[in-house]
């Protein structure tokens, strides 16, 4: 089928630190103007790992596996 069974190589994410600072304002400026009643919630979709680990999987053959 034209898939065969590997371990794909860990590659460190990147941080767009430019993103990071704009954040980090946006943040404060709503910390600073919002009411005692209002709360600010965090959500994410996926449970992140400190420490990521690589698992083996079907790779399509000819496909980088990173």
């Amino acid at each position: 089928m034209g898939f065969s069974y590997k371990k794909p190589k860990h590659i460190p994410g990147k941080a767009n630190q430019k993103a990071q600072e704009e954040f980090i304002e946006r943040y404060k400026k709503l910390k600073e103007n919002k009411s005692t009643e209002d709360r600010i919630y965090f959500v994410d979709g996926v449970h992140p790992l400190h420490n990521s680990q690589p698992a083996y999987g079907w790779i399509k053959k000819g496909k980088s596996n990173h």
